[in-house]
């Protein structure tokens, strides 16, 4: 054992990330979420609309350092490969970045910032539902290229036929990731109608959001 490699690092504060997230689900679940908004009292309604806001870091957070993580894995186990270690390095940064922006875009979705879980203050907001739906969109894009990234390579070791099909189950999860993913980005673009439910609207993401964070804490999805 030489200890722990980067991705391992990575991984662990994407994990810490992840807990930080499911804590919030559950506080937020306790507060209002998954009820209808005329159920809610006020005061727990802001409590919950306030740690959404918050949980879409965290949640971002844990998801793309998990891409992160898997991508570092990448570069240490085809090093002698350049072109291979090139891409791969070109995906952390496109991750990396994407991560930045997006989480600037959560913090300043509203002007003033309250206005994100305090709906009557005066001012305004950035189109929620069409950024979710972008994020959506552009994480699923994600989860495809680091899927797909190393498949060539994987089937072409020189491995007897027993152990390359022993990696369908891995490659099946990381699929098993990108459909959930599609089935939540449906969810958000399907058409629902006039509504300003926001505790009961809401829920569909955050059970998207909590299937998914089971998901890639598989190191290989």
């Amino acid at each position: 054992m030489n200890g722990l490699e980067a991705e391992n690092w990575v991984l662990l504060l994407a994990l810490a990330f992840g807990l930080a997230t499911n804590a919030m689900f559950l506080f937020m679940t306790a507060h209002g979420f998954g009820r209808h908004v005329q159920t809610v009292s006020p005061a727990a309604l802001t409590l919950a609309l306030r740690t959404f806001w918050l949980s879409q870091m965290t949640y971002k957070a844990s998801l793309h350092l998990t891409k992160i993580s898997l991508l570092l894995f990448y570069t240490r186990i085809f090093h002698h490969i350049s072109w291979f270690r090139r891409v791969a390095f070109a995906l952390v940064v496109v991750v990396a970045t994407y991560l930045v922006a997006t989480c600037i875009a959560n913090v300043m979705q509203c002007n003033p910032v309250q206005k994100a879980w305090l709906f009557r203050t005066p001012g305004t907001c950035i189109r929620v539902l069409e950024f979710f739906i972008f994020n959506a969109a552009a994480s699923l894009a994600t989860d495809i290229a680091v899927l797909a990234l190393p498949v060539p390579l994987v089937w072409g070791l020189k491995l007897p036929p027993g152990q390359k099909l022993a990696l369908v189950p891995v490659f099946g999860l990381g699929g098993f990731v990108v459909v959930v993913a599609v089935m939540r980005l449906y969810s958000l673009a399907a058409p629902t109608g006039p509504s300003f439910d926001p505790t009961y609207d809401l829920w569909g993401t955050t059970l998207g959001y909590v299937s998914v964070m089971h998901l890639v804490k598989n190191p290989c999805g």
